[in-house]
């Protein structure tokens, strides 16, 4: 059986585009480190297919299978975290130099046409093929070897649909952020929105459509954390006392936090900044101390400039005595459930203080989520 070389596999990326765009006129080559990008063959698809670019609802089920299939990746390739390709993978579902094949067909899917025929690859790379074949492969007789990985993607893009409107930019701005973001500053609350779709908007912003919950008015903070409705069951589990912490790290990784507005009818949040959530929650566990705030026993609860915020003895003493944790903090008594009202928090030991990353109060469904709120004593030695 032949195996295909990565001449092969590079010209597989082009036909796959060929395929995708071949309604339209292909009009422009060029040479990129940047391969395409999933919700690009989406839209070249609906074009191509139906004349038009894909529905709301369309969109919406593809970006809902993409965010299960990109995060069960994640979840079995960890390691992928590590490389420089992390973040395209994860936040722009996009094809980059060093991306394995399983990687592009999860993100593309399966190519339209393969071929070993090296006249094949010719005609269909066009005037890219003698860059492609000088620089990743050797010939001897009739076999072809890899001897190089050419830092280029052979891509040939076809001109834009007649309407690049809201839904037809990719997520790019879900990237991570390099350094933390200028915006937001530790201490703050976010309200949490469930979403069942986006859209980008031609300003940079985006346009998230809430699925919940059922708000009566806006927040009072400008911030959100905002979740894929796909990943509601993290809610359920949560209430349980089922999360675990790294439950919890990769419920954030696939939340965006952003500053924004809702809409007047409370059913959309629009976007002027986002950043990863966990990025940036990690990020802050460098920065210097935060408040140091008292728990005061007779109250159950920590004592600072703000509200206070109902701790149980229990969840106090666990938190002072473990390196790293998320736990139920406190239950309502009235209520006794958590999914009425309770507090969660995630803490984390530093030196004799003990950091609350993420805290975060329910009030019937409702989520506020304070950010590196305060640091407390943690257990003496």
């Amino acid at each position: 059986m032949s195996r295909l070389s990565w001449t092969a596999r590079a010209l597989l990326v082009f036909v796959w585009l060929w395929g995708a765009g071949c309604a339209h006129q292909m009009e422009r080559v060029e040479l990129t480190t940047q391969g395409p990008a999933a919700e690009d063959l989406l839209t070249s698809r609906s074009y191509a297919i139906n004349g038009r670019a894909p529905s709301f609802d369309e969109k919406r089920q593809w970006q809902a299978q993409m965010e299960e299939k990109v995060y069960g990746y994640l979840r079995q390739h960890p390691e992928l975290e590590q490389t420089t390709r992390y973040t395209a993978f994860r936040f722009s579902w996009q094809v980059t130099t060093g991306s394995t094949p399983e990687e592009v067909r999860l993100l593309l899917d399966e190519p339209q046409e393969k071929t070993v025929d090296p006249a094949r690859m010719a005609a269909l790379a066009e005037q890219q093929w003698p860059e492609i074949d000088s620089k990743s492969t050797r010939r001897t007789g009739s076999s072809t070897s890899t001897t190089t990985r050419s830092s280029a993607w052979c891509t040939a893009w076809p001109p834009a649909p007649p309407s690049r409107d809201l839904g037809a930019l990719r997520p790019s701005a879900r990237a991570p952020v390099t350094e933390l973001p200028d915006w937001i500053s530790p201490g703050e609350a976010a309200t949490l929105i469930w979403y069942d779709a986006v859209q980008a908007r031609p300003d940079g912003g985006r346009i998230y459509q809430v699925s919940g919950p059922v708000l009566e008015r806006s927040p009072a903070t400008r911030y959100f954390l905002l979740a894929p409705a796909a990943a509601d069951d993290f809610a359920a589990e949560l209430y349980r006392d089922d999360v675990t912490l790294e439950h919890l790290r990769h419920f954030l990784e696939r939340c965006v936090l952003a500053e924004g507005e809702l809409s007047e009818d409370l059913d959309a949040v629009f976007t002027r900044a986002e950043a990863p959530s966990l990025a940036v929650l990690d990020g802050w566990q460098a920065l210097p101390e935060r408040p140091l705030v008292p728990y005061e026993d007779a109250f159950d609860a920590f004592l600072g400039d703000g509200p206070p915020v109902y701790v149980s003895p229990a969840a106090h003493a666990r938190a002072q005595l473990a390196a790293e944790d998320f736990a139920i903090a406190s239950v309502c008594a009235e209520c006794g459930d958590a999914a009425d009202a309770g507090v969660f928090f995630w803490t984390r030991a530093r030196g004799r203080r003990v950091r609350v990353c993420l805290l975060i109060e329910n009030e019937g469904g409702r989520w506020t989520c304070r950010l590196h709120p305060f640091d407390f004593e943690g257990r003496p030695e």
